[in-house]
């Protein structure tokens, strides 16, 4: 990601950390390095595209103390469709 980074003159951390839970660990980081602003992905390991964003972003954005940069991974084809939508009342583009 660091050597991706588009945004010359930023300084860009990166870091591997392993736990048993993740979203208590990147609390924590986040908390012990004064990061000021989180990218995350949508959606994660899981990758269910039935809501928006997933568990670990929903985390973040309840619980998290940092300004967020949330990347929206659906591809073209799986835009979010609210679950309140009706099947016939969606449409493919």
């Amino acid at each position: 990601m660091k050597a991706r980074s588009y945004l010359e003159g930023i300084t860009v951390k990166t870091h591997l950390i392993t736990s048993d839970n993740a979203s208590v660990a990147l609390h924590q980081l986040a908390e012990e390095e004064d990061v000021d602003l989180i990218a995350l992905s949508a959606h994660g390991y899981s990758g269910n595209h039935q809501w928006p964003y997933g568990s670990m972003v929903n985390n973040f954005i309840m619980y998290g103390k940092v300004s967020l940069l949330i990347v929206q991974d659906l591809p073209a084809k799986q835009e979010y469709v609210s679950p309140d939508l009706q099947t016939s009342e969606r449409t493919e583009r």
